[in-house]
């Protein structure tokens, strides 16, 4: 008596649906941990820094990045787990939450953009222009993917062969993406810049303490921008060539990094802020500060 050792296509086909559910849940796992943990980490110095300064339009924005980011990493993440959670209570408005919840971190990049080009006006209509046409952008495919054919379709198929529901976020995400390509560009520009000018006066680029800001600035907006647009283009172009890559990077990738990276932004710009505060209240003042006035952190 023989037993067959094959397995029909229906066995393979539901190996492979628990493999990519596994594997998404693993990819989920990792993030939501990184997350919370940058968050416990980061926490003593919000109370220190961020708590105890009076209210600005900077405050505001660092809170709502901060808290919604995390209401939208803990939904994402627990809809990786309870599909039903996703696809039932909260599909209709989730799409537009996280919408939001990266529109904020990309206004809170474009008021630091505007006060390294000392809130230049070719530059904050060039900026404010693009973000309009960005936003509306995300909210038109937003619409189309929740209420058009091919949105409901990619539902459909997403529930039958990897038993989640899309909310289609890398639709509405790309044009957001080419927007980081932009500011990426002015803000490699305006590097140059002000290397270009501080070696014609013979002065090390990230001398004194407007040096110190810049480098700071510079190297946090280095590492949101290749990492958002390296998490991305993975998403978009590999999951491309290989649809595997999209299953090993989840969409909550999309918010844990850029959420993250703006609080740390923040954070790093105030700490600075403070630390020359406290010098100047000590009665020491750094004599090799070559001021940049375009960054005001403490009011911005």
């Amino acid at each position: 008596m023989q037993t067959s050792c094959c397995l029909s296509a229906m066995d393979v086909g539901s190996l492979e649906y628990f493999r990519i559910a596994r594997t998404r849940e693993y990819s989920t796992a990792i993030a939501l941990t990184s997350y919370a943990y940058h968050f416990a980490c980061t926490v003593p110095s919000e109370i220190t820094i961020v708590w105890a300064t009076p209210w600005t339009r900077m405050k505001t924005l660092y809170f709502i990045n901060r808290y919604l980011g995390l209401f939208v990493v803990i939904v994402i993440s627990v809809g990786t787990y309870d599909t039903s959670l996703i696809c039932t209570h909260f599909y209709g408005g989730m799409r537009y939450i996280c919408l939001l919840s990266i529109g904020v971190v990309e206004v809170i990049l474009q008021l630091r953009l505007h006060a390294l080009f000392e809130r230049r006006l070719s530059i904050v209509i060039l900026v404010t222009a693009l973000f309009v046409l960005t936003v509306s952008a995300s909210i038109i495919l937003a619409v189309m993917v929740g209420l058009g054919a091919e949105g409901m379709d990619e539902i459909t198929k997403d529930i039958r062969e990897n038993g989640v529901c899309s909310m289609g976020l890398d639709y509405s995400l790309k044009p957001i993406f080419a927007f980081d390509g932009c500011i990426l560009l002015l803000l490699a520009y305006r590097f140059v810049q002000h290397a270009h000018s501080r070696s014609r006066m013979h002065v090390p680029t990230f001398w004194g303490y407007g040096g110190r800001i810049f480098a700071i600035f510079t190297r946090d907006s280095i590492w949101y921008y290749l990492s958002v647009l390296a998490t991305f283009s993975i998403r978009g172009v590999g999951s491309a060539i290989c649809p595997a890559i999209e299953d090993n990077i989840p969409i909550v990738w999309a918010f844990v990094i850029p959420t993250a990276s703006a609080s740390s932004m923040i954070l790093n710009m105030g700490l600075a802020s403070a630390q020359l505060k406290l010098g100047k209240d000590n009665g020491y003042d750094p004599p090799d500060v070559i001021e940049l006035s375009v960054l005001h952190v403490s009011g911005s």
